[in-house]
């Protein structure tokens, strides 16, 4: 559920720019940009939530939002706040499954989401530069996986 995380930023980066970082070309990043969707959430209102369906990610532009899951009779817990080029989303659009969390804007954000659809079309018209793209998710999903495991170790 983590992502990459960013120092805070008062401005809302392009699309370019956050995906250039995140592969590492230029050219990649323009390929991939028009497969995007800009949209913006207000403060206290839910990206989605758990349980949704998993139709899409999303690369977090501008503002800060935290990633909850329902944690039973204790309520809702706060797994972690992120804030500019972080991706949130991706595990639901790689496995189909159900959102495993909810992502609730803390402050007034900009997201620029990528559905399953195009998705899919730019992996048949831009193979490699989704192929990059998909290279820097199972990176950053590792290093999650090993943060967790790591977060583990030290409750027992």
């Amino acid at each position: 559920l983590s992502g990459l995380e960013h120092p805070h930023r008062e401005f809302e980066d392009t699309l370019e720019n956050l995906l250039e970082q995140m592969i590492g070309t230029c050219d990649s990043a323009e390929l991939l940009a028009p497969y995007f969707e800009k949209k913006h959430i207000r403060a206290g209102e839910f990206l989605f939530r758990e349980g949704d369906e998993g139709t899409s990610l999303y690369v977090l532009a501008s503002g800060t939002a935290s990633v909850v899951v329902n944690a039973g009779s204790d309520g809702k817990r706060t797994i972690r706040r992120f804030e500019q080029g972080t991706i949130l989303g991706e595990m639901a659009l790689f496995t189909g499954d159900k959102r495993s969390a909810s992502v609730h804007i803390d402050e007034d954000a900009t997201f620029y989401c990528l559905h399953k659809a195009e998705f899919h079309r730019a992996q048949e018209e831009e193979p490699v530069a989704t192929g990059r793209f998909q290279s820097y998710i199972v990176r950053k999903l590792s290093e999650r996986l090993d943060r967790a495991n790591k977060e583990i170790r030290t409750l027992g």
